[in-house]
């Protein structure tokens, strides 16, 4: 554990010594609202609004669905890791920037970025479109704002970020079934 802590250490301090400043601050606090999940249900529900992309649709929201139930609902409260801003022997060292709310849930694994990797993912396995880099792009700045502003560790999103390509892999392989079980009731 103490390998883990001095990485997630080294990276905050890189943070803070590079790349901290008010432009960035005012920047990664929106990003990091874009991750609070309107922005996934609404490009589900746009998704479900075009028949080309409602098996797409589909995808990402069981792989939101996943993330809330299995990384929010169960991981969190099993491993209740601590947010670095309330671990003891951080307090004296640690500078929190105060640019969000202090979130109460456990640390780990990162739900946002659980979350965002995981419609990014079912987006990007279902759909060959321009944008969807766009998308995979943001769910990456997503994690990377957590971290910026210091609500979780870095390996709280790394691992947020391993298994919310689970979430997405998940929705593709049960939203394949879901429309293929409506389809065969709508030929009946």
């Amino acid at each position: 554990m103490e390998h883990i802590l001095a990485f997630d250490w080294a990276v905050f301090c890189w943070i803070e010594e590079t790349l901290w400043n008010p432009l960035l601050d005012s920047w990664m606090v929106a990003v990091t609202k874009l991750g609070d999940g309107l922005v996934w249900v609404l490009l589900t529900l746009a998704l479900w609004l075009h028949p080309k992309t409602r098996r797409a649709g589909t995808a990402v929201a069981i792989a939101l669905l996943l993330s809330v139930v299995v990384g929010n609902g169960l991981l969190k409260h099993l491993i209740g890791r601590p947010r670095p801003f309330d671990l003891p022997a951080w307090q004296e060292m640690f500078r929190y920037p105060e640019l969000i709310l202090r979130p109460d849930s456990p640390s780990f694994p990162s739900g946002h970025t659980g979350a965002a990797v995981g419609a990014a993912t079912a987006l990007a396995m279902s759909e060959k479109k321009w944008w969807t880099a766009a998308i995979v792009l943001l769910a990456l700045l997503i994690g990377f704002s957590r971290v910026y502003l210091h609500v979780h560790y870095p390996t709280d999103v790394l691992a947020g970020a391993a298994i919310g390509v689970c979430y997405g892999l998940a929705g593709c392989l049960l939203g394949k079934k879901v429309h293929r079980r409506i389809r065969s009731v709508n030929l009946k």
